[in-house]
Parts: C-alpha cells; sequence; structure tokens
C-alpha cells in the first residue's frame, strides 16, 4: 500500500488487534528511529482495532502492555550489518535463528529476550513482527539523522503494509 491508498473500510475490518511498538532511546539519535516513527503514525487514520505504543527503552512493558493484541509489530533501530537506512523484516523466531541476530538491538535487552520475559506472563502470545532500520549515528541528540529522516515514509509505509496485511487476514 502507498501512503496515498485509501484503507480498508471498517466493514472489511477483521476483529483482529495490532498493537504498534516504537522502541528506542530518543536522546541517542537515530537509536530513537521507533519511538519517532510512531509518533508520526499518531497523525495517520488508523482503524480502531489497531493501538500505538511508544516504549521508549521500556520494551518489556510494551510487550505486556500488548498482550491481548493478536500481532504486534515493533519498529526499532538494529544493527544486521547493512547500509545505514536499510530496512529489515523479520520475527522473533528469525532473530533467534540468526547467528548474532539476538544482539541486534541497541538497548541493554533485546527485543528478543523483552519479549520472553513478557511471554511468562501472557495468557496468549501475539504473532510478532520487526521493522529494523539500519542507524546512521546513535551519537547523542535528539534528531534522526539525514538518511534516516528521508526513509521515515519509507517505514511508515511498510508497517502500514503490515497492518494491511494482518487486517486481510494475509
Amino acid at each position: 500500500m502507498t501512503l496515498g491508498e485509501t484503507r480498508l473500510a471498517d466493514t472489511e475490518l477483521s476483529e483482529k488487534r495490532i498493537t504498534i511498538i516504537g522502541a528506542g532511546n530518543i536522546l541517542c539519535g537515530d537509536e530513537g528511529l521507533g519511538v519517532h516513527i510512531v509518533q508520526e503514525l499518531h497523525g495517520y487514520d488508523l482503524h480502531d482495532n489497531v493501538t500505538l505504543h511508544d516504549a521508549g527503552t521500556a520494551t518489556v512493558d510494551a510487550f505486556l502492555d500488548a498482550a491481548n493484541a493478536d500481532k504486534v509489530v515493533v519498529i526499532d533501530a538494529v544493527q544486521a550489518g547493512g547500509a545505514p537506512g536499510s530496512i529489515y523484516r523479520f520475527s522473533l523466531e528469525e532473530i533467534c535463528a540468526e547467528s548474532g541476530f539476538t544482539r541486534t538491538s541497541l538497548h541493554q535487552i533485546s527485543l528478543y529476550d523483552s519479549f520472553n520475559m513478557a511471554r511468562l506472563l501472557m495468557d496468549k502470545v501475539p504473532e510478532v513482527i520487526v521493522i529494523g532500520v539500519e542507524p546512521q549515528s546513535i551519537e547523542s541528540g535528539l534528531e534522526l539523522s539525514p538518511n534516516i529522516r528521508k526513509k521515515t515514509k519509507k517505514i511508515i509505509e511498510v508497517v502500514l503494509h503490515e497492518v494491511d496485511n494482518h487486517e486481510r487476514g494475509v
């Protein structure tokens, strides 16, 4: 879906709940990417079954808050060896299966570890998809680097595509 396309009509929606979590430290440049994206998503006309959560670095709490979701989409900066601005899509299972991927998070506790801690308290386990972006700079600062700022519309497009696929049952 492109940003200009019409979203699904409410009557076409599934009843499945989706939580979008923006993770990252906004004091460290591109490391705060997920938070910046979720803040921008507040300006979009999302359906009632979509919840936005600005997690910052409290990803365990964010996963616990998303315990009733059917699908969780996490947006975060990840270091996976690509060029700055590279956009990745993977499941938590793929993170675990890839050698070294459990250390892609720039937080003290990886997303995978955060989710596993939260999973112990969940009645049901949602599908979790991570949209990761290779950072340009994680130096102190409140702004995204120019290269990453240019990618925000594309990142939002990827997230909205993930939401639409879930709503359609794909």
